[in-house]
């Protein structure tokens, strides 16, 4: 697949982006990192206020950027002007193949785990991970629009600024009471990270501007991490809350400002494994689902457990789509 999507795939340029294949595939790790680490806080194996629930629910937190990045990509590439994107392209390829995908992992997951963990949607549900290819559905249904926002600079500013604040004013509402609520129906959700995307490969910004971008993500994300810890829980920021955004802007902007420079045969290993991170992303799960409980069994120790898990089911995940990409008719579509 030769395509930037939000679905994790690739980007149709004449030059791939390296810096943007390392920055999907450390974010598709993240994400394996964040099921894992939350796994044993779910299932309860790690209690409350323990050693160990504090270190699942800090590496839970500490990669909260990892969807976001996602989205940015998909910004970065989708909204540039010399990206073409018909209609009918936009819903005959990347919003259909979106469709076979869900209802492929879907059957896949109820096949394999026989009705336990998850339920079953002939059509495609969004149990576990699958809310992300909803969510990419509809958020390739708003690219046209985002495409003309994106087109003016001073419209994109302004756009990508207001939701910005808005995201803000509504995570303070939630907490503090406010004097108005403000309902917003354009600047919401996964739309600012994808217009964000693009926005950090568009502003000019001198080195202390682009220093302050840095120290104000990196304390953003050790508020992330540290809220659930001080409040026992019962603070724990999405992927939208501002922790996660201003983390994720401040990564986003250093891969741009600061590409990568790999080896060729690194590279190629990189652009390899960043073509696969889509099926490795929908195939985790079930992988988790199997081997968690299992691998508990030899290591009790969550702070052991956590990061041998991560390193099994993403080389299981990795297996399984290479598998899956042997069909002909299968690779194209749901992979």
């Amino acid at each position: 697949m030769n395509d930037a999507n939000l679905d994790l795939g690739k980007e149709n340029v004449v030059k791939r982006n390296c810096s943007m294949d390392v920055l999907r595939v450390l974010a598709c790790l993240a994400v394996v990192i964040i099921h894992a680490s939350s796994s044993g806080v779910s299932i309860g194996i790690a209690e409350k206020g323990t050693a160990e629930w504090r270190f699942c629910m800090a590496f839970d937190s500490l990669f909260k950027w990892s969807v976001p990045i996602f989205v940015m990509i998909t910004g970065y590439f989708f909204l540039k002007p010399e990206k073409e994107l018909s209609l009918k392209k936009l819903y005959g390829k990347y919003i259909l193949r979106l469709v076979v995908c869900l209802i492929f992992w879907t059957w896949f997951y109820a096949i394999m785990l026989h009705g336990r963990y998850t339920k079953f949607y002939p059509f495609g549900g969004q149990d576990t991970n699958f809310w992300y290819i909803g969510m990419c559905i509809g958020l390739y249904m708003s690219m046209p629009v985002l495409k003309i926002i994106a087109a003016d600079e001073k419209v994109l500013a302004y756009s990508c600024w207001i939701w910005l604040i808005l995201n803000f004013y509504s995570f303070i509402g939630y907490y503090v009471p406010v004097p108005i609520v403000i309902t917003d129906y354009v600047f919401v959700g996964y739309i600012g990270y994808c217009l964000w995307g693009y926005y950090l490969s568009r502003i000019e910004l001198n080195r202390k501007q682009e220093i302050t971008v840095y120290v104000v993500g990196f304390l953003s994300l050790i508020v992330t991490v540290v809220l659930p810890l001080i409040t026992n829980g019962k603070i724990v920021l999405s992927f939208e809350a501002p922790g996660p955004v201003l983390a994720s802007i401040a990564i986003f902007l250093f891969v741009i400002k600061h590409p990568v420079q790999l080896s060729p045969k690194f590279e190629k290993a990189i652009t390899h494994v960043s073509g696969l991170t889509l099926g490795i992303y929908m195939a985790h799960t079930f992988v988790l689902f199997e081997l968690f409980s299992r691998l508990y069994r030899f290591i009790p120790n969550m702070c052991l457990l956590v990061p041998v898990t991560v390193v099994v089911v993403f080389a299981l995940s990795y297996l399984i789509v290479l598998v899956i990409k042997q069909i002909p008719i299968l690779k194209k579509w749901v992979v």
